[in-house]
């Protein structure tokens, strides 16, 4: 049994992120540890400290030079998290430190070094090759990692594709996939919340894209596509960010157009099992997008909906080469002539594909590989 804390540092507030809140309730149900403690970001609105249960507690650090651009204000902020992170952990007895993020690893550095501890690097991305990730700063990004996975004890990534290009590009052996899949439940009656709040007629076709409303994510060729598709194609945007306010303009112009700010997780589901087909188009800006395996694919799949999907190689095997929906090159001609080509037996069939697929995925599931990573931790305690 590994006693005492497990620290889980990440640079953000991370109050709504399902893999941290998944991974911890796992640890703590299967006996992996006694007690977790949660590090992150302060924002207005949030407490700076949390309890969430008997076991798990979050400290948000507050911020100077938030409001500050530039890089020495960036760096001196950046500076400013590490130090006060490091003086919380200083004065607890933990003894493994759980870094989700590139940005904090080095604080889970320090600690194996001064301190001793186990550490868990818990990457949720290809940290280095991220969008906006260019010249300098990817170069530094490279060499910082580089200098510090092989202190880790243990790395955690989120598919097969990343954990073999980190085994690679690093030449280490130590790498695990952990996936951010939803827990498993029994799907019962399909909820028909959008026809009822939208008035929508039977025989037409829901599409739902839920997220974050940004470019990054695709959601600009989906407009476009629908702006030039049938009326009978009806969309629901349900979410937050930047192109939120464009979307609402047109539900008030365009009748195939609906929008829904961000619901609570609790809610999540039955309005996403309301529509017909999911939408998740990540473009091919960076190699963490074309090698990636975003939540909302596996959302779909639990919430018993195919969905059109970015044809990428981990994407495409996720929902089974097109078995449970569609794959398109992420433009908008080619979403918007798969749009025109999709029938309503074509749903039913992938419909029923995806009751299938679902019974095969779950947390339930990747808790195996949770287990094996601190298995390891336990066997070098002793």
């Amino acid at each position: 049994m590994i006693e005492k804390i497990n620290a889980h540092i990440y640079p953000s507030t991370f109050v709504n992120d399902s893999r941290i809140l998944k991974e911890t309730e796992s640890l703590i149900k299967l006996g992996l540890v006694q007690k977790i403690l949660m590090i992150g970001i302060w924002e207005k609105g949030l407490p700076i400290l949390e309890k969430i249960d008997e076991n798990r507690s979050i400290i948000r650090i507050k911020q100077i030079f938030k409001q500050r651009k530039g890089l020495v204000f960036f760096a001196l902020k950046y500076i400013y998290y590490q130090f006060q992170v490091i003086s919380v952990l200083r004065k607890l007895n933990v003894n493994i430190v759980n870094c989700h993020s590139l940005a904090v690893l080095g604080i889970g550095v320090y600690f194996k070094i001064f301190k001793s501890l186990f550490l868990i690097y818990d990457t949720h991305e290809l940290s280095t090759e991220v969008e906006g990730s260019r010249g300098f700063k990817k170069i530094a990004g490279k060499i910082f990692e580089r200098s510090c996975i092989h202190f880790a004890d243990e790395v955690i990534v989120v598919n097969d594709l990343i954990g073999k290009w980190y085994e690679k590009k690093y030449d280490i052996n130590n790498v695990s996939v952990l996936r951010n899949v939803p827990h498993y439940f029994e799907l019962k009656l399909k909820p028909d919340l959008f026809r009822k709040k939208f008035n929508i007629p039977q025989e037409q076709l829901i599409f739902i894209y839920q997220g974050l409303l940004s470019k990054g994510r695709g959601v600009n060729i989906i407009i476009d596509a629908f702006l030039e598709s049938e009326q009978n194609h009806q969309i629901v945007f349900m979410g937050k960010g930047d192109l939120a306010g464009e979307i609402k303009n047109l539900s008030n112009i365009k009748s195939n157009f609906h929008f829904l700010p961000a619901v609570s997780p609790s809610e999540v589901r039955n309005h996403t099992a309301s529509a017909d087909i999911g939408i998740h188009l990540i473009q091919n800006s960076c190699l963490n997008h074309y090698y990636c395996s975003p939540n909302k694919v596996f959302e779909y799949l639990m919430y018993g909906i195919p969905q059109i999907v970015s044809d990428f190689p981990v994407v495409r095997n996720i929902i089974h080469q097109g078995e449970c929906g569609w794959l398109v090159t992420p433009e908008k001609n080619n979403l918007l002539k798969l749009l025109q080509q999709i029938t309503r037996a074509e749903v039913v069939e992938k419909t029923k594909a995806v009751s299938e697929r679902r019974n095969e995925i779950g947390w339930e599931k990747e808790e195996a590989s949770l287990v094996e990573v601190y298995r390891h931790l336990n066997n070098k305690m002793k």
